[in-house]
């Protein structure tokens, strides 16, 4: 270790690790998908190296690798980007190399097959036509892998940089793209807007991704109008940002009449509860 901060981090993955076997020792369960997890994080060389938690701890997540990520610099604007299907993803402003290395790595992590954080599945996918809206949408990963297929895109976003970014990755396709700088949540005033106040005189969404750092629930409340109408809707909400999300959120949708299917596996925090579901997928 050559640093202090990597002694840091080795000490917490230590701490976590042992934190993590301890509770399960004490606390045995029956749950098939934690059991894999806890064997991962027994077994595996990664959480005795100065290496950060693994959020995904299943043996898929070892297929990926920040070596193998190439990242481009851009020298009309100076903005750092990779490619990403033929097409060109933007980080934004002043986001180091290595930081965009790793964050387009944890995305390619997030979307894996095995992941708790999969938006889409075979089952559960974007078709052709598809409106879009993509609540809390950051560098819009889900948004350009479909952007030929569907028919519209609302991304909603309220930082400067990542909507600096957008404008440059979705420029080919401006005219089905529309950047939202608003936080959506359950009132609309000043920078806030409802997704029934946003949507009241556009054509209304087929698909809606939520993932807004905890603030789901507020989402949905501000989209009962939306949830109430009769058009067929999907949407992938995620589920582990705050304690108690998952309960919390799937009570809602079970209360609304929706039917729901959780993502498999867990992603693992350093705080109880140490392993979260990462999202639902809800078909109306």
């Amino acid at each position: 270790m050559s640093t202090f901060v990597e002694l840091l981090r080795y000490l917490k993955n230590k701490k976590t690790k042992r934190n993590v076997l301890s509770f399960y020792d004490n606390n045995p369960t029956t749950n098939l998908e934690i059991n894999i997890a806890l064997d991962y994080i027994r077994n595996h060389k990664h959480y005795s190296s100065i290496s950060r938690i693994k959020t995904f701890p299943y043996p898929f997540s070892d297929n990926y690798s920040t070596q193998n990520v190439k990242i481009f610099l851009d020298g009309s604007n100076n903005l750092l980007y990779v490619i990403r299907n033929g097409k060109k993803l933007y980080f934004r402003r002043n986001m180091s190399y290595k930081k965009a290395i790793k964050l387009y790595n944890s995305l390619l992590i997030e979307q894996d097959k095995e992941s708790a954080h999969l938006y889409l599945t075979d089952e559960f996918n974007i078709v052709e036509n598809d409106i879009l809206a993509d609540v809390g949408c950051a560098e819009a990963f889900l948004a350009l892998d479909v952007i030929e297929k569907i028919k519209k895109a609302y991304l909603f976003e309220y930082d400067d940089l990542w909507i600096e970014a957008l404008n440059y990755t979705f420029a080919p396709w401006r005219e089905k793209v529309e950047i939202i700088k608003k936080y959506v949540t359950d009132r609309t005033e000043n920078n806030c807007i409802t997704l029934d106040d946003f949507f009241t005189h556009k054509e209304m969404p087929t698909f809606i991704k939520i993932d807004v750092e905890g603030a789901e629930i507020k989402v949905l409340n501000g989209m009962r109008h939306l949830i109430d109408l009769k058009n067929k809707i999907r949407l992938a909400i995620c589920t582990y940002h705050q304690t108690g999300d998952y309960e919390k959120i799937t009570e809602f949708v079970r209360s609304a009449g929706l039917n729901y299917v959780t993502s498999k596996n867990y992603m693992l925090f350093n705080v109880i509860p140490y392993f979260r579901r990462g999202l639902i997928r809800v078909i109306k």
